[in-house]
């Protein structure tokens, strides 16, 4: 009797376990369906992973790039790309102290996964995706001795025995890359242009190679007056936003576009 007693009992009222499993099973059910709903991502290929692209932010990069007293990044090119991300759902975050020349190659390692300013190849392109063109970029040669003033151009230079300081790890196009290989021991990389404002300033180099726009802000606010730049260009090139293809689609590439594209025609209304 007691045997049956008991299995009666069980059949009126689930064992506190089994109640136990109902709750947790709805719990995780409705936990899931919030989840999914608050996922905006549908162009990212970890589904799961939040809605964030973080790019590296290695050196003051005025006026495209740079991180202001406030530890917050500004910048024309973070303008851009935060309001494009913006109408996509995305937000932009970055990742400080990251030498340049490892902002290539190593997204994955380094925690990051786009890149601003980026110049179009066929090699980077095969690990990652780029944007439509957003800027254009000058290169320029910069010194103090008036005597490169008659050189037309950066092999002349070199042929002549002057030495330079440049970021290696960047890019300035084919006829740069043959010049970095025949004068190999005349080009020096330093890695963020104030310190290569002071070898030219200590007299350790001839010249710098740099942007047009960055450094002239750069030799401005040292107070330098005596800087002289060179009447031609090493490079002038379109810039692009550089996706990691390992994290991002084709997909997202190229709704960032559209979206990028009403950006630049707002900006010149």
């Amino acid at each position: 009797m007691r045997i049956s007693k008991s299995v009666v009992v069980n059949k009126t009222r689930p064992p506190f376990s089994r109640l136990l499993c109902l709750l947790i099973a709805f719990c995780f059910a409705g936990f899931s369906a919030n989840a999914h709903d608050e996922q905006p991502s549908l162009y990212i290929l970890n589904k799961a992973a939040q809605p964030v692209v973080t790019v590296p932010a290695g050196s003051d990069w005025k006026p495209f790039s740079y991180i202001d007293e406030q530890g917050q990044l500004k910048g024309q090119d973070v303008d851009i790309l935060r309001s494009t991300l913006n109408h996509m759902g995305y937000r932009l975050t970055y990742i400080p102290d990251i030498p340049q020349r490892r902002f290539i190659d190593t997204t994955g390692k380094l925690g990051f996964n786009a890149l601003l300013g980026a110049t179009y190849t066929a090699e980077r392109a095969e690990k990652y995706h780029f944007s439509e063109p957003y800027r254009t970029e000058k290169v320029a040669v910069f010194f103090l001795n008036e005597e490169l003033e008659q050189a037309q151009s950066l092999e002349e230079l070199l042929s002549q025995g002057y030495v330079g300081s440049l970021n290696l790890g960047a890019y300035y196009g084919d006829e740069f890359e043959h010049l970095r290989v025949k004068y190999y021991h005349s080009l020096f990389h330093n890695e963020t242009p104030p310190r290569r404002l002071k070898q030219l300033l200590a007299g350790r180099v001839d010249f710098v190679i740099d942007d047009v726009d960055n450094f002239t802000i750069v030799f401005t606010e040292a107070g330098v007056n005596a800087m002289k730049r060179s009447p031609f260009y090493v490079i002038q090139t379109e810039v692009r936003f550089m996706f990691s293809k390992e994290q991002f689609e084709k997909s997202f590439v190229s709704q960032f576009n559209a979206n990028l594209a009403n950006v630049l025609s707002r900006e010149t209304e």
